[in-house]
């Protein structure tokens, strides 16, 4: 009966181990040395020349595009005094065309163009002598042909108003349609030149931590060129047995996971835990460690510290975001108890940072080590990441007023 007992229960301590290792367990990785470390360091380098010279090509065509904007401005320009000189000729044809109406009818008054050709006919023939005969019929042929005229210019004036007015619909429209290519050219512009920024910052970013990380697996932990960093690299790394919380107080209030992003207003994912605390409250490593690197002034993240732990023979990373001040640099061996920062993320504090909405500390926790398992603020930094609380042991819903209680 007593086998039976112990049986069962190594079983029971068996599957027990076997389900808590399928949740918890680290991701494996083939071994990586620091030319793996250099040669990533070397990639970084080549895209982040390659974003420079396309910044200068976008620099050049932001040139070429200026001029074209200049060009179409003054044809803008030129096109408005040329409405302006239609709208004047529009006026004095106006006022011409008024005029010669007034004319034709004061000549159709005379002749009383009611009775025809008989009025013409009756002042010729009233005519005394043959010469005055003579010189009444060219009057009359005079005073028909510049009736003819009057007409024929009244219609004529009418026909280029017309067109006067059409062309000036015409020349509207192409301005119109310059100036909408125009906003167009400037917004592509614009959206490209910002892209290549961003990414030449998140290039520069990625090159001091891995010049940072070369220089302590060299200086620090003495590693050869083809020497699996996992191995030499383990003696000099303070070694650990169990996650602390990394105030003494506070609660999250927010989890890890897709959410709404509380100041882009996009859903992405929340890559750790924000622990509500006041600003200036002490931060502590979540174990021993080292630091791997920090970073000052990043737009979403603040001044932010990376932690390299070795707990229970496994690789780890802490990240510690929106921070008021750092009081560690790279290369430096921490304990738990050791004041690595002061909390911050208040925007009365840091009116750059553009990621927090009030003070608080976001914790990150990753399988593997940065620079060497994945590259930060990558798809591989994504999917090394782990909920905190799979670690360490936060309250739900509730205030914690120490590191160590179990909830």
């Amino acid at each position: 009966m007593k086998n039976i007992i112990r049986k069962t229960s190594n079983i029971l301590l068996i599957t027990s181990l076997l389900f808590c290792s399928f949740f918890v367990s680290p991701v494996r990785t083939s071994a990586k040395t620091l030319r793996d470390i250099k040669n990533e360091y070397q990639r970084i380098l080549n895209e982040y020349n390659q974003n420079k010279k396309d910044r200068q090509l976008t620099q050049a065509e932001i040139n070429k595009i200026g001029n074209n904007i200049a060009l179409i401005k003054k044809t803008i320009e030129d096109g408005e005094r040329e409405i302006i000189k239609l709208n004047n000729e529009n006026i004095e044809l106006a006022e011409k065309m008024d005029e010669k109406d007034k004319e034709i009818k004061r000549i159709l008054n005379f002749l009383e163009v009611s009775e025809g050709e008989n009025v013409y006919l009756e002042y010729a023939f009233g005519a005394k002598t043959f010469t005055d005969f003579i010189y009444r019929m060219a009057i009359t042929e005079q005073l028909s042909d510049y009736n003819d005229n009057l007409i024929k210019e009244f219609n004529e004036m009418i026909e280029k108003n017309k067109k006067n007015t059409e062309a000036i619909g015409k020349k509207n429209k192409e301005l119109q349609s310059q100036q909408v290519k125009l906003n167009t050219e400037l917004a592509k512009l614009k959206n490209q030149a910002n892209k290549l920024i961003e990414d030449a910052v998140g290039q520069e970013d990625a090159l001091k931590q891995q010049a940072e990380i070369i220089k302590m697996y060299e200086n620090d932990y003495h590693c050869k060129l083809d020497e699996d960093l996992s191995v030499c690299a383990n003696n000099a790394l303070p070694p650990d047995t169990t996650f602390w919380r990394p105030t003494t107080y506070g609660y999250i209030s927010s989890e890890f996971g897709y959410r709404l992003h509380p100041t882009q207003g996009i859903y992405k994912l929340h890559t750790g835990v924000d622990i509500a605390v006041s600003e200036g409250t002490a931060v502590y490593p979540v174990a021993s460690g080292r630091v791997i690197t920090t970073w000052s002034r990043y737009y979403c993240g603040g001044n932010m510290i990376f932690l390299q732990h070795r707990i229970n023979g496994q690789n780890y990373t802490s990240v510690y975001m929106h921070l008021q001040s750092m009081n560690v640099k790279a290369g430096d061996i921490v304990t738990k108890d050791t004041v690595i920062a002061r909390s911050g993320g208040g925007p009365s504090t840091w009116a750059w940072e553009t990621c927090s909405t009030g003070g608080h500390l976001h914790l990150s926790i990753l399988y593997g080590v940065a620079g060497t398992d994945y590259v930060l603020f990558s798809s591989t930094y994504n999917s090394r990441l782990i909920n905190p609380r799979q670690v360490i042991n936060f309250p739900v819903g509730a205030y914690y007023y120490n590191r160590t209680s179990r909830y």
